[in-house]
């Protein structure tokens, strides 16, 4: 096992570890250390600092800027309110491992693969204010996709945030609302390649 560190780096409380310190635990538990030379993205130093701060701030742009490619999270498909279904907009809702970063709440373009398969989606990250929810849900809408997933891992690729999350006045304005996201999810994804 190897564990691939920048130069930099530092851990642990008040960030006292070290390069030699995580060393000599490499030693007694079984793992090589390499050090890494700085990675820079357009003359500018790339750090895992960095990366969290702009995803928990929702720049997936810069996000895949900085990492080459676009940043995912896995997750199991489970049992929703299915209160997307009510609306024509059906969702995969993925429960995510908890100490798992997720981006700032809103609205997303997204790929989600299902079975190695990759597929365009839109999806929204945060609490459904406009039901009053507390829990955080991510919840996927596939596009042109109608098969029953639950039970399976999924993998989800962000590709960019279109809009913070809000609260509707209803269901007819959220499914307005959708509706535009998902148009422009569409025109966002086609322009990629997967």
């Amino acid at each position: 096992i190897e564990l691939w560190i920048g130069p930099d780096f530092r851990m642990g409380k008040d960030r006292q570890g070290d390069i030699p310190h995580l060393k000599e635990l490499g030693r007694e538990f079984g793992f090589l250390v390499k050090v890494i030379d700085q990675q820079l993205a357009d003359d500018e130093v790339i750090s895992s600092t960095r990366i969290r701060a702009e995803l928990a701030a929702g720049r997936i742009r810069e996000v895949t800027r900085l990492l080459g490619s676009h940043s995912f999270f896995l997750g199991k498909v489970v049992m929703g309110c299915q209160r997307g279904r009510t609306i024509g907009f059906p969702t995969a809702n993925v429960a995510v491992a908890p100490e798992k970063l997720l981006p700032a709440d809103g609205v997303y373009a997204v790929w989600i693969r299902v079975d190695n398969k990759v597929h365009p989606a839109v999806a929204n990250i945060g609490v459904r204010p406009t039901f009053d929810d507390a829990e955080r849900a991510v919840e996927v809408h596939i596009f042109d996709f109608q098969q029953d997933i639950y039970g399976q891992q999924v993998r989800v690729d962000l590709v960019e945030r279109l809009r913070p999350e809000r609260k509707f006045s209803g269901l007819e304005a959220l499914k307005a609302r959708i509706e535009l996201d998902s148009k422009k999810a569409r025109e966002i994804l086609s322009a990629e390649i997967t």
